[in-house]
């Protein structure tokens, strides 16, 4: 005997609308063909939980002007575009040049082009972290791909799953690339990830600590995930930069009572990378299931956890 579905009353879909935005104002329909692909708004389930999404941080007043409150929910109901790193460590420079003469078409030489409708522009590159942005999202790669796989977008597909899997390319946010770009990690410093899965950071740093020409690492890297099979996880994850892994320790502790290895001084790391257990807020645009189970305190309740790892971090920082 199959089991009904059972299904909220609160709960019904239609495309998000982000409050303050009336159909006057916004001219933009939902979407239309004149949008482009990161453009066009998620259709996603609207019940309370986005409401008090809404409600909870225009009344925080992070972001004071309306306006700009308005565009940034606007931001949130859009695809996440795919975008990735380009390995810096030196001893693969000869594989990263073979594959970015691979994706040159892709990439450097791209033009923007229309795919179901929507407008994909040109691949963005930012010099500042040696990354890709592309104009699409994850969804419209794999509808392309399944339409016609010997289309531009079914192409750059196999070239993204092929050189991510090899290593020299890491799939990652931009926005999550700044902390360790900002860091500014050099081949001597002793780095703490001290939450690290999935691992992109963790990556991150420890290419850092392999980008010099002049000087070979004589730091590490310890990446540290309290739960078993996320460290194993991020252990595979790392397994990709190869022989750079030799710098990488993975452990499994509390990051809030994470030992002090060398008790002969006040801290033991350069640098540390504290990205810590959070409510994922920030996250809609990728985890789009997110929308529909958001609760205030979900943030708020983690807080104490969240001030403990901080504040030993700072113990451990040298």
């Amino acid at each position: 005997m199959k089991r009904k579905k059972s299904r909220s009353k609160h709960l019904y879909a239609k495309r998000i609308r982000p409050s303050g935005i009336t159909p006057e104002a916004d001219t933009s329909k939902y979407p239309t063909e004149s949008q482009d692909a990161m453009g066009a708004e998620m259709e996603v389930t609207r019940d309370i939980a986005v409401q008090q999404f809404e409600a909870y941080y225009r009344a925080q007043r992070i972001i004071p002007d309306e306006e700009e409150f308005v565009r940034l929910l606007r931001c949130l109901y859009k695809p996440l575009p795919i975008s990735f790193r380009v390995s810096a460590v030196t001893s693969r420079q000869l594989e990263v040049e073979a594959a970015m003469t691979q994706g040159r078409p892709f990439l450097h030489d791209a033009v923007q082009t229309r795919v179901d409708g929507l407008t994909v522009f040109k691949p963005v590159y930012f010099g500042w972290c040696g990354a890709w942005q592309l104009g699409c999202d994850d969804r419209l790669i794999r509808q392309a791909s399944k339409q016609d796989k010997t289309s531009h977008l079914a192409q750059l597909q196999r070239w993204i799953a092929q050189h991510t899997a090899n290593g020299v390319i890491t799939r990652q946010e931009i926005v999550s690339m700044a902390p360790v770009a900002l860091l500014q990690i050099k081949p001597e410093h002793r780095v703490l990830d001290v939450c690290a899965s999935p691992g992109s950071k963790t990556t991150q740093a420890l290419e850092a600590l392999h980008a010099s020409e002049e000087h070979s690492p004589r730091g590490f890297v310890v990446a540290n995930e309290l739960v078993d099979k996320r460290s194993y996880l991020l252990s595979n994850r790392c397994a990709a930069l190869g022989s750079a892994c030799r710098r990488l320790m993975v452990t499994s502790h509390r990051a809030q009572i994470f030992p002090q290895f060398d008790k002969s001084c006040a801290g033991e790391y350069d640098r540390i990378i504290c990205d810590v257990p959070c409510s994922g807020d920030g996250t809609f645009r990728k985890y789009r299931d997110k929308w529909g189970h958001w609760l205030p305190h979900m943030g708020r309740g983690l807080h104490s956890l969240q001030l403990q790892i901080a504040i030993r971090a700072i113990g451990l920082l040298k």
